[in-house]
Formats: C-alpha cells, sequence, structure tokens
C-alpha cells in the first residue's frame, strides 16, 4: 500500500473523517499523482518534476483548476466533475522536512462514481452517448469567465518550430521528416493552428482516460457520467477538445456528436468555429499533441507509446 508521509496523511484522515486504511496509485498521468484512499476519496498531487535539461522546477496549478470547476458545475446537468474539499488549496503537500520546497496543492475530493471507457465505444451504437458527449462539450466551450492564469499554448510554447519540431527530428525517418515538416508548414499557413480563431474554454485531454460512463447493466447503452481532470484547462481552439474523439469514433457517432454541440451551443457560435475546417483542425491538433507528449517526456521523463506510435504512423506512407 502506497504511504503518504505522516503530515499529509494525518491531514487527509482529518478531512475525511476516518483513518486511512487502503490506498490505490495512478501514476500514469503527465503531471500529476493521484491517490485513491479507501475507494470513497481521491487525492491528486502534482509531481514535482523538474527539466531534464536545465533542472528548473514545474508544477501544476490547482487554484485554477477549482475556479474553473466551480463555474462550469452548474452547466454540466447530469454529468459529475470533480467536487474538491474547500481545504484542498491548504494541504500539507510538501515532505516533512522543513526546509524542503513546497508544492503547489493539490486536490481532495470524494470518489466519483463510474465505469471507465475506452475508444471501442466510440461507436455507432452508442449514439445517445454521442449526444452527451456534445451537449458537455458546448457547456464547456461556451463559458465565458476570465479565468486568469488560462494559457493560448498549453502544449508547447507558441514558437512551434522552436520548441516542438526539434522533437520531431529526432523521431522520424528522414522521408517521414519532409511529410510531416510540409504537412505542419501547410497547416501553419492555412491557419489549421486555430489562431485566427477566437479562443474558448478549453478541457485540454478531453479523451477516454478522463471520462467515466454511468454504471448500468450491462444491457445498457453506455452514459456519459462524469469528466475528470482539468488541470490541462486552456484557451485554445474547439478543435483540440474534438480531437480524442473524433479521430477514433464512428462516422455516424461524430455526426451526432458534432449536430448535438451545435444545438447546444446555438448556430452564431457553432459558425464561428468555422465548421468547414473543423476536421481538418482536429487531425492538426492531434498530430500536435502527439508530439508535445513525446517533447513533454524528454523534459521529464513521461513515455507514452501510444503517441510516438500515432505520431510516427501520421508521417507513413504505408
Amino acid at each position: 500500500m502506497y504511504q503518504l508521509s505522516a503530515t499529509l496523511g494525518a491531514w487527509v484522515e482529518a478531512q475525511i473523517g476516518a483513518p486511512i486504511t487502503e490506498t490505490r496509485i495512478n501514476d500514469s498521468g503527465w503531471s500529476n499523482l493521484v491517490i485513491e484512499i479507501n475507494r470513497a476519496w481521491v487525492l491528486r498531487l502534482p509531481k514535482a518534476l523538474s527539466d531534464r535539461h536545465s533542472e528548473t522546477p514545474w508544477l501544476a496549478e490547482s487554484a485554477l483548476e477549482l475556479g474553473i470547476l466551480q463555474a462550469l458545475g452548474p452547466r454540466l446537468a447530469g454529468v459529475a466533475l470533480p467536487q474538491p474539499l474547500a481545504n484542498s488549496l491548504a494541504m500539507p503537500v510538501a515532505p516533512d522536512k522543513a526546509s524542503a520546497p513546497s508544492p503547489q496543492p493539490g486536490l481532495l475530493y470524494p470518489r466519483l462514481p463510474g465505469m471507465g471507457m475506452s475508444p471501442a465505444q466510440l461507436t455507432d451504437d452508442n449514439l445517445e452517448f454521442a449526444r452527451d458527449l456534445g451537449r458537455v462539450l458546448a457547456a464547456i466551450h461556451g463559458t465565458r469567465p476570465q479565468f486568469q492564469g488560462l494559457e493560448a499554448y498549453p502544449y508547447g510554447d507558441g514558437d512551434f518550430w522552436t520548441s516542438l519540431w526539434p522533437m520531431a527530428i529526432r523521431q522520424l525517418s528522414q522521408e517521414a521528416l519532409k511529410l510531416a515538416e510540409h504537412y505542419f508548414r501547410d497547416a501553419h499557413e492555412r491557419g489549421l493552428d486555430g489562431r485566427q480563431l477566437k479562443p474558448v474554454l478549453c478541457h485540454g485531454d478531453f479523451g477516454p482516460a478522463n471520462l467515466l460512463l454511468k454504471e448500468a447493466c450491462s444491457q445498457s447503452p453506455p452514459r456519459l457520467g462524469a469528466v475528470l481532470d482539468f488541470s490541462d484547462c486552456c484557451l485554445q481552439d474547439p478543435a483540440l477538445d474534438f480531437a480524442p474523439l473524433l479521430r477514433r469514433a464512428g462516422k455516424v457517432f461524430g455526426q451526432q456528436l458534432l449536430a448535438s454541440y451545435r444545438q447546444h451551443l446555438g448556430e452564431t457560435a457553432w459558425q464561428a468555429l468555422e465548421p468547414a475546417s473543423l476536421f481538418d483542425r482536429c487531425e492538426f491538433q492531434a498530430r500536435r499533441k502527439a508530439l508535445f507528449v513525446l517533447w513533454y517526456g524528454d523534459k521529464y521523463g513521461f513515455h507514452s507509446q501510444g503517441s510516438q506510435d500515432f505520431f510516427r504512423s501520421s508521417f507513413s506512407r504505408g
């Protein structure tokens, strides 16, 4: 069983009003350590990462995410979000040594009910699920409050060729690299990076890993039950959130998702996101994010075989 520090463990027990009897750890995320406590609570701590090349520390933001969750909660009827305890931002995350640097606070919240989903459920048989996703994305993208600290370029900085492109050089063969360079230069010239659009609030990682299905009998079609982890929220092209879904979804599933989104967002806002280029922008966002994951992994020691395979296959003639 994963052991919390004495200070943090005592704090958690005081918050949940019970002794810690069981912990399960999920260390697979980019920037957060997720600990399930007593099968009833989730403690999410930012990883105190260091840039492997410059030793510069990097830490996740929690206060920003908390504000976004509070704003979105009333807008997502029937879909649960994490509800962190008010004291989450004051938890003693640092080790017990007084001299240790204190990282950004994490979040402690009741575990959300639901089942994990897989890309295999983005099929044309599950159209109610598609409509759920469209409604929720419309609510997120239609949220207008100003959140201080939101960034426009969460996946590497704004200079693609300086920040991310060197990683592509290391990943691809000479033939594939030529295809990739042509693709990204053409995409930027055509505005597929979305910089000409008015950015909206995006979840930033709206894929299967952060979506829970409602628990139901095996004969029931899947329905969206909860959305997790808003730590990658940003101001970006809505295509960023569509990309993890539409590139995996069946054709009719994708059509229903977008029809639901359009209905709940409204026609004016729908036309403003330039739907004619949406699928091309989704492809750009998917490829750019895969490259970011590889860049991030090189900096902080995170590895994603799936991102590596997807990025390489994107520029393979096979």
